[in-house]
């Protein structure tokens, strides 16, 4: 009876220095990448987030708007609107480096990263200016389009 009750302990031992070693790897190598980092990666920053949005007025002739892209994120070039006082603007001057992409949704198109600069010449009669602009983000993650209302009487100069 003895020796019975040695052999499954020998064998359980035998399994448990298997086994074991192999658990502590894995859990070892699925913790190299803390929870906190793993949420973090995945955040989807917002809009305002991923284009930073700011106007102002330079030498009380011309309306300056600018947009300040987060890294892996861009503006699609052709996805920008501007309305003078509810006007569409035809001929819009936006300046920035526009690059050829292959979107996943639109196609071949031009985008822009890091930033992009708006001028508006300022009129007498000029109110208010809408701007609406769309972009992504890198990971595949597609902003709404983002409407911006400004007041030029409440712009400051530059």
């Amino acid at each position: 009876m003895i020796i019975k009750v040695k052999k499954p302990i020998k064998i359980t031992l035998k399994k448990y220095f298997v086994i074991v070693p192999v658990f502590v790897f894995a859990s070892y190598s699925l913790t190299t990448e803390s929870f906190l980092e793993k949420i973090t990666n995945n955040k989807v920053l917002s809009g305002d987030e991923a284009f930073t949005f700011s106007s102002h007025i330079k030498d009380d002739e011309s309306i300056i708007l600018t947009w300040t892209i987060k890294e892996n994120c861009f503006l699609y070039k052709d996805k920008f609107k501007t309305f003078l006082n509810t006007n569409l603007v035809e001929d819009q001057k936006i300046e920035g480096e526009a690059v050829r992409i292959n979107d996943i949704y639109f196609g071949n198109v031009d985008v822009f990263y890091n930033s992009v600069i708006q001028t508006i010449e300022k009129t007498e009669d000029l109110g208010s200016i809408k701007v609406v602009y769309q972009g992504c983000n890198e990971k595949g993650f597609c902003y709404p389009p983002i409407i911006k209302e400004i007041q030029v009487d409440n712009l400051e100069n530059f």
